[in-house]
């Protein structure tokens, strides 16, 4: 009997480490696969959605999460993706509104420099307005991308137009009287030159001084293309410089003629005298 209640023991005994093992070896594998389910939809999604904050940060909005479930974490990650697209959208659109705005900013530094310019032209060469306006019209031409500019007088009957000068001509032009000066010939593009008079609609600008219409600039600009208020207001200015220096060099004129009448006369009573 002792014999078998050992026996029994033993056996009962045998289960139980047997069962205790068995319940070791499951709680380890639930702890692996528990383990394992974390690595997978907790860690791992941490460390992308850290990954997309850092690059959020550096600017860049191109990293997505490549989360896939129905978790929280997943949903946060979907959030962070829709979240880069409108950054990254919002923030191209605003470089190219910065870029946009610095080229409008060094366009306008441009146009102040060259009514500057303009003015120094004008005022150095005040007895030939073709040296001192035709190099200011050429970079106007280059700056707003137009097409060969003239400028025309009023004559006394007001009823025609004289032209004063010209910014790109083939030939030189029969109103030219110094023969040295070549700023308005273009030699060397005379194709471009038909191709703008064949696509290309003229602008007129009035040209005043001292409440008096003077003439008027005429340019060529590409057919159907409007120019801006910015780029009108810089010709309109650079019409009225021209007008004021025609007129600055009307008086000079009027003025040298009356001093050689005035000569004349002093001289023709002198000879009446003797």
């Amino acid at each position: 009997m002792v014999s078998a209640l050992e026996q029994n023991t033993e056996n009962k005994i045998r289960l139980l480490l047997f069962i205790q093992f068995s319940c070791l070896a499951f709680a380890i594998v639930i702890i692996l696969v528990s383990a394992e389910d974390l690595r997978k939809k907790i860690v791992n999604p941490l460390k992308r959605l850290m990954i997309l904050a850092e690059e959020a940060a550096k600017h860049n909005f191109t990293v997505r999460s490549g989360l896939s479930g129905e978790d929280e974490l997943t949903a946060l990650g979907h959030t962070f993706d829709d979240m880069a697209t409108q950054l990254s959208a919002s923030y191209a659109n605003l470089e190219a509104r910065v870029a946009k705005k610095t080229i409008e900013l060094e366009k306008s530094h441009r146009a102040l420099q060259l009514l500057h310019d303009a003015s120094h032209h004008l005022y150095e060469n005040a007895g030939d307005l073709c040296r001192g306006a035709v190099p200011i019209l050429k970079a106007v031409e280059k700056l707003l991308d137009i097409g060969p500019t003239s400028v025309y007088l009023t004559s006394n009957d007001a009823q025609t137009n004289a032209r004063l000068m010209t910014t790109q001509t083939v030939t030189r032009p029969a109103y030219c009287r110094d023969h040295s000066c070549n700023a308005c010939i273009e030699s060397d593009h005379e194709v471009n030159l038909r191709e703008w008079d064949q696509n290309s609609e003229n602008l007129v600008i009035p040209i005043y001084a001292a409440k008096e219409q003077l003439g008027v600039i005429e340019i060529q600009i590409p057919t159907g293309r409007n120019l801006s208020e910015r780029a009108l207001k810089l010709l309109d200015t650079l019409a009225d410089q021209i007008g004021t220096a025609i007129f600055v060099n009307n008086k000079n004129v009027e003025k040298q003629k009356l001093s050689l009448l005035e000569e004349r006369s002093v001289i023709a009573r002198d000879f009446m005298i003797l």
